[in-house]
């Protein structure tokens, strides 16, 4: 009887941080992965494991039934088991109300977690008062059954984040943990004389019934070829028209072409191509961030003197890419599986062109890792450029309006470590490329296009709608003064992110709930199709130089500054 509800301590203690790992992929498609969810998440596993806590305790003084332990363990399996049945429509639903960003994500964790986890905070108090023999070990008694859950919890965290996310669907790992629970409950109800043989033959039981859950083949969804949880996001691959998209949780992170896999990029990575107006000898490329290779396959396929490094976090992103996106092993070419900004601590190369495109997106809006978007992060980038080197920076927002802070934010950011900078909002999507230039150079968006134009003409850049492109520049600061530089001490990249959630939810409403749609690529499009011209672009008039700070009482135009789209899209 002592092994089995040992067993109990255990078990519950690792399905308990299992279940907060697996919540964080549960809610990362409808909300993110940024610090409020996850502040959320471990607040209402927090809460509801003291109010167990407390609950099991005095039951356990009431009635110290073995019997009603069962129960207990019962029912944390119980509830846990519906959570796959409802997670979807539950967030969902929340997402559709938007109470607010901080508060939806609340809501969806109380929603789905709190009873499994208050259920399983009854536990170990409950084992403690089963167990404890006499007043004079009760010390020793209630300290060894909290470390075997500690334990307990320290294997779940590891088994769950480093095996089961990695090989298995979020779904499956709760009916696993779920599964478990409802079997040693059953145990302990039906057969609670039972000895250590017979406990520890449940322990042969319980994995056969684990695997079974497991293997079950799922049926397969003939538009996507490829779907999997890893340690960064919920990742799938999908055939859709002629298109086959990446996505990662609820953001689009690359298109491509079926039939050529050069074509059907997203608008905003042509801007990846601008730097070359600035810097005609590019020669080495870094690419921040793989997704679907959309960058670094063009690169490497139109600038034959160029080579491209890459590093990308997730291993899983690089053999998807590799799988299903085209991109290819190259001489040229080196990816590693690193943080971005760990590598440019450790790498000593020197680039002329670095690209930063390394977020996620959730249904609140853009996600952007604040460690990638600080001034100590912009003072490694400029160290690792060459004398003439050119950042290129993609960030998800609009240059006014609510959902222009975070741009602007990272712009203010930007301007305090490089002396030009020049921006180029997309037109089909709410992304905004900021191009900075180690030295500082003054070009008006005309001069930017002449010099543009000559480069098509002698196709030294081959994108079919780069004069187009080009036709977006930004030559002039956004307003700066409400925005804070971003450091390693102070980014709050949340709080910028959410002014805009308001404005999407307002847009959507007015088209009925319908989002407009978003090119994702340029091939059979009328500018696809754009021929050279040796002619400039309308006349733009000249404005002040990018590399300052502070406001300037010419504003752009507001076609310009703003995305006529409404979905986010990265890589």
């Amino acid at each position: 009887m002592t092994f089995i509800t040992l067993l109990v301590a255990f078990g519950s203690g690792a399905a308990l941080m299992s279940f907060e790992i697996l919540g964080s992929r549960i809610l990362a498609p409808h909300f993110g992965s940024s610090t409020t969810v996850w502040a959320c998440l471990i607040g209402v596993f927090l809460t509801a494991l003291s109010l167990g806590n407390i609950a099991g305790g005095r039951v356990a003084d009431w009635r110290p039934s073995p019997g009603l332990l069962a129960l207990i363990v019962l029912a944390a399996g119980a509830t846990s088991a519906i959570i796959p049945l409802i997670s979807d429509p539950i967030c969902a639903r929340i997402v559709e109300r938007r109470f607010g960003y901080r508060l939806d994500p609340l809501l969806a964790s109380a929603s789905l977690f709190f009873l499994p986890t208050l259920f399983l905070g009854a536990v170990t108090p409950f084992v403690i008062r089963i167990l404890l023999s006499s007043v004079e070990r009760s010390g020793l008694t209630s300290g060894g059954i909290y470390a075997l859950s500690t334990a307990g919890s320290i294997l779940g965290t590891f088994v769950t984040a480093f095996y089961l996310i990695q090989t298995f669907g979020v779904r499956s790992i709760l009916l696993l943990w779920s599964v478990f629970l409802l079997i040693l409950g059953v145990i302990f109800l039906v057969v609670p004389g039972c000895k250590g043989a017979r406990a520890k033959r449940t322990l042969v039981v319980a994995p056969l019934v684990f695997i079974s859950f497991l293997v079950v083949p799922r049926s397969a969804q003939s538009v996507i070829v490829y779907r999997r949880d890893t340690l960064y996001h919920h990742m799938m691959v999908e055939d859709s028209g002629g298109l086959r998209t990446l996505r990662f949780d609820a953001a689009v992170q690359s298109t491509m072409s079926l039939a050529n896999p050069l074509e059907g990029a997203l608008e905003y990575t042509d801007y990846f191509h601008v730097p070359f107006v600035f810097n005609q000898n590019i020669r080495n490329v870094l690419f921040i961030g793989l997704g679907g290779g959309s960058g670094p396959k063009r690169f490497l396929y139109d600038y034959t003197d160029v080579r491209v490094d890459v590093v990308e976090i997730d291993p899983v992103v690089v053999a998807v890419a590799e799988q299903f996106f085209f991109v290819r092993k190259d001489p040229r070419s080196n990816i590693s599986v690193e943080d971005g900004r760990v590598f440019l601590s450790r790498s000593n190369q020197q680039y002329d062109l670095i690209v930063v495109d390394a977020y996620l997106s959730s249904a609140y809006g853009p996600y952007i890792p604040f460690h990638l978007a600080t001034q100590e992060f912009f003072k490694k980038a400029r160290d690792r450029l060459t004398v003439s080197g050119v950042l290129v920076y993609n960030v998800i927002g609009t240059l006014t309006g609510p959902e222009s802070m975070s741009v602007r934010s990272i712009y203010r950011t930007m301007v305090t470590v490089f002396p030009s900078l020049y921006m180029f909002p997309a037109e089909t999507s709410r992304n905004v490329v900021i191009v900075a230039t180690k030295p500082k150079i003054t070009l008006t968006p005309e001069q930017i296009y002449q010099a543009g134009n000559r480069l098509f003409l002698e196709r030294r850049v081959r994108i079919p709608a780069f004069l187009r492109r080009l036709t977006r520049c930004i030559a002039w600061a956004p307003p700066l003064l409400d925005v804070p530089v971003l450091t390693d001490n102070f980014a709050p990249i949340e709080k910028l992110q959410s002014g805009g959630i308001a404005v999407q939810q307002a847009e959507k409403e007015n088209k009925g709930g319908q989002e407009q749609p978003v090119a994702t690529g340029e091939a059979g499009t009328k500018e696809s199709r754009e021929t050279p011209r040796e002619v400039g672009a309308p006349k733009v008039p000249e404005q002040s130089d990018a590399s300052s700070a502070a406001p300037v009482t010419k504003k752009p135009d507001n076609s310009a500054g703003r995305a006529q789209g409404t979905r986010t899209e990265t890589r």
